[in-house]
C-alpha cells in the first residue's frame, strides 16, 4: 500500500494504524482516502482479528484540517467521505480499538467513538472544540449522549471545554485510562480479554446494540428475533471457533 500520511503495521491477530504522521495532527481528504483504502483491504483480505488506532504520545488527533476543507468553497464531498469512512469502521468485521495518548480534539474523537474499545493514557485530554472554531461537530459527536447522557453531552459540545482522561472514564466516554508506562500492558490485557470472543456474534451484538438507540421497539424486537433465529439455527453459540461464516 502506498501510504504517506498514515502507516500500518500488519500482524496476527492485530493490525495497527498509526496516525503519528499527520501534519500538526490534522486530518485531510488525503488522510481519509488512505484510511478508507486500508479499511477496504482489511475487510477483504486481512485475517487479523483486531484493528488498533494509535497516534503519537503527544497527540492522537486534532480534528479535520479546516483550511483544507474550506479552501474557496466548502468541501461537502470531503465531509461525506469522512462520515462514510467512520461508518466503514463501525461495520468492520474486526474488534476495533483506539488508544489515545496526548491531545484528542474535534473529529479525532469521532474516530475514537466509532471503536469498540477506547483506552487512554492518563495524560490524554479531550475537547469537542468545534463551537470555538465556528463549525458543526461530526455526526458521531451527536451520539455522545449514548456514553455520557444528554445533559453532559450538551455541556461538552456547547462549551468546547477541555476534559481529562479521568473525566472521560467517569463519563463513560473512555473505557479505561492508564499511566503511560502501563499502556502496552493495558493493550495486551484487552486483546487477551477479547481473544476468545466469537467474532460474528460480537459483530451482530454490536449492530443490535447500536440499533436499539435509534429505532422503535417493534422494529428492534423483530430484527432481534430474526438475528436470534439465525444464531440458533446455525448452532454457533458454542465458542469462537464455530463455523459461523454465514451468520451475519
Amino acid at each position: 500500500m502506498d501510504l504517506k500520511l498514515i502507516s500500518v503495521t500488519e500482524g496476527d491477530p492485530i493490525t495497527t494504524i498509526h496516525l503519528d504522521k499527520l501534519d500538526k495532527g490534522l486530518i485531510t481528504t488525503k488522510t481519509i482516502s488512505e484510511l478508507t483504502h486500508v479499511l477496504h483491504y482489511l475487510e477483504d483480505e486481512s485475517e487479523c482479528k483486531f484493528l488498533l488506532f494509535k497516534g503519537s504520545r503527544d497527540c492522537f488527533g486534532r480534528g479535520l484540517d479546516i483550511d483544507h476543507f474550506y479552501p474557496s468553497k466548502i468541501d461537502y464531498d470531503g465531509f461525506r467521505k469522512w462520515e462514510e469512512m467512520l461508518g466503514a469502521i463501525e461495520k468492520l468485521g474486526k474488534i476495533t480499538m483506539a488508544v489515545v495518548e496526548g491531545e484528542c480534539f474535534g473529529a479525532a474523537i469521532d474516530l475514537v467513538l466509532t471503536c469498540d474499545v477506547r483506552l487512554a493514557s492518563e495524560q490524554a485530554t479531550f475537547s469537542h472544540d468545534e463551537v470555538k472554531r465556528g463549525i458543526l461537530p461530526g455526526q458521531t459527536i451527536f451520539q455522545l449522549g449514548k456514553f455520557c447522557g444528554i445533559g453532559k453531552m450538551m455541556e461538552l459540545i456547547q462549551t468546547g471545554r477541555k476534559y481529562t482522561a479521568r473525566e472521560a472514564v467517569e463519563m463513560g466516554i473512555i473505557n479505561a485510562a492508564f499511566p503511560p508506562p502501563k499502556m502496552d500492558d493495558a493493550i495486551a490485557a484487552t486483546l487477551e480479554k477479547y481473544a476468545p470472543v466469537n467474532m460474528n456474534i460480537l459483530m451482530l451484538s454490536r449492530r443490535l446494540a447500536k440499533e436499539s438507540f435509534y429505532i422503535g421497539y417493534e422494529d428492534f424486537i423483530g430484527g432481534y428475533l430474526a438475528a436470534q433465529h439465525r444464531v440458533i439455527s446455525k448452532g454457533v453459540a458454542e465458542g469462537p471457533d464455530a463455523d459461523d461464516s454465514e451468520i451475519i
